[in-house]
């Protein structure tokens, strides 16, 4: 019992204060832990609900409202629109240029030539034989007509009119050669006609590169038609004859070499082609006139020296045998070929 009593006495001690008065109830240790424990718990919630609260306000007010379509209406970067030149008929002049050209898979740009730009002087081979070459082939029942589809979608850069424009156009063409792009040639050729129909040279420059093509129909009717245009133009139709040759048309060849002149090329090929077509009479004429003009002509004395021998000339046969071995003597074969003739022709002059 003394033990309790001095423990209540503890206890009585404790509840009163250093100063002697009475002190208020207070509540015992593990109370007063309780609420120290809630009141931490209490803090941790709102300072996480601060927290939060500051971030969503942040996030809020950075936010940027995006920009109405309507706002760059005005504000569209520049732009290069295409138009595609219309002709207004088949004979117009191209006023507009066309930003690439289609033609076999690849883009080729035409530019006309600066005005410092030389000339650029275009050569185009002779692709037809020096003598015609008789052969069978199809017969030619279609009308010739020219074609434009194989240069239509071909576009042309604009050629400046006055003195330039005939340089332009030789530029332009030889450009195109150079580049082995015969369709871009013969579609500026094409143009180059038909913005200026007189001009000859571009007449003959297409009708041979259709000849090279063989794109034979389109070759004759623009010779047909240009021959229309220069009728004594010796070029010209030795050209057509040499197509008709081509094509196995012999009379038609013959036919547009009934002219007169002493052009020397134009008198070798008619030669040649009367012998072919056994006309030796007119073929020893022709050959005459040639040697005549050129006495070293070596194809024109052997050519007379044939048809002589087939018209039974043996004396201007064996002449014109004897000046092809002086002349021929680069030539080993055709001197060859000449001393049997002259051996053949005296055994048969001997009794």
């Amino acid at each position: 019992m003394s033990v309790v009593n001095k423990m209540l006495n503890d206890l009585e001690n404790r509840s009163v204060p250093e100063n002697g008065h009475t002190a208020n109830y207070q509540a015992p240790d593990k109370v007063k832990g309780r609420g120290v424990v809630w009141g931490v718990l209490v803090f941790v919630v709102l300072g996480l609900a601060a927290v939060s609260t500051w971030l969503y306000i942040s996030i809020d007010s950075s936010y940027i409202t995006p920009t109405p379509l309507s706002a760059f209406e005005n504000e569209r970067p520049n732009e290069t629109i295409f138009v595609e030149p219309v002709e207004a008929d088949q004979s117009a002049v191209v006023k507009s240029e066309s930003a690439a050209l289609k033609q076999n898979g690849s883009d080729v740009e035409i530019r006309p030539s600066q005005e410092n730009t030389s000339i650029v002087q275009t050569t185009i081979k002779k692709v037809e034989p020096t003598s015609p070459v008789l052969r069978s082939s199809k017969s030619q029942n279609e009308q010739p007509e020219i074609d434009t589809a194989s240069t239509s979608d071909v576009k042309l850069a604009v050629v400046p009119s006055g003195g330039k424009r005939f340089s332009n156009y030789q530029t332009l063409v030889a450009d195109a050669l150079a580049n082995n792009n015969s369709s871009k040639a013969k579609a500026v050729l094409a143009q180059w006609i038909d913005d200026e129909p007189l001009i000859v040279d571009a007449r003959k420059k297409l009708a041979a590169l259709y000849f090279a093509d063989r794109q034979y129909p389109q070759a004759e009717a623009l010779l047909i038609q240009t021959q229309t245009l220069f009728p004594k133009n010796i070029s010209v139709r030795l050209m057509q004859a040499r197509l008709y040759s081509q094509l196995n048309k012999p009379e038609q060849a013959w036919h547009v070499l009934q002219l007169d002149s002493l052009e020397p090329d134009f008198l070798l090929y008619r030669a040649s082609l009367a012998r072919a077509l056994n006309n030796n009479e007119q073929a020893s004429q022709d050959y005459g006139a040639l040697v005549t003009q050129s006495p070293n002509d070596v194809r024109a004395w052997l050519g007379l020296g044939i048809v002589s021998e087939s018209l039974n000339n043996t004396p201007l046969a064996l002449k014109s045998f004897q000046r092809v071995i002086v002349l021929a003597n680069d030539d080993p074969e055709i001197k060859t070929y000449a001393l049997q003739r002259i051996e053949l022709l005296n055994k048969r002059a001997k009794p």
